[in-house]
C-alpha cells in the first residue's frame, strides 16, 4: 500500500511491485510466475482479513490499466476463496475493490508493499 500511496494515481505497475518485493528488475517469464504467486498470496490475505482486494491497484505499464484477464483472475480467485458478497459483474466488482483499496492506501493502510 505504501507504493500505491506514493503514486499520484494510487495505482502501481507490476514492475514496480516486483522490484520492491524482490529487489531486482523484471526479467521476463520467471518474474511473471514469481509475481503471480505473490499476488495470489495477497488476495488470500485480503480475503482472510476482510480487506479490499488491493491487487486491483496493480496495472500494466503500457496501458495504465488492468487487463480484462487480470480483472477476471482477481474476481475468480476471490470467489474461490469464499467471498460471497460480490457484485455479479466483474467490472463492477473490480471498480468497487479499486475504490476501497484506494481509500485504504490514502489512509496508509494495514498492508505494506
Amino acid at each position: 500500500m505504501k507504493l500505491a500511496n506514493q503514486s499520484d494515481s494510487g495505482f502501481i505497475t507490476y514492475g514496480q511491485l516486483f522490484k520492491c518485493l524482490h529487489k531486482f528488475d523484471w526479467v521476463g517469464n520467471g518474474s511473471q510466475q514469481k509475481l503471480n504467486k505473490d499476488l495470489g498470496a495477497v488476495v488470500y490475505y485480503c480475503v482472510q482479513n476482510k480487506l479490499p482486494i488491493v491487487t486491483s491497484l496493480i496495472i500494466r505499464q503500457n496501458n495504465n490499466q488492468l487487463t480484462n484477464q487480470a480483472k477476471q483472475n482477481i474476481y475468480d480467485c476471490a470467489k474461490q476463496l469464499g467471498v460471497t458478497n460480490m457484485q455479479a459483474n466483474v467490472e463492477l466488482y473490480i471498480s468497487e475493490q479499486q475504490e476501497k483499496s484506494l481509500n485504504l492506501a490514502r489512509c496508509d493502510g494495514a498492508l505494506v508493499w
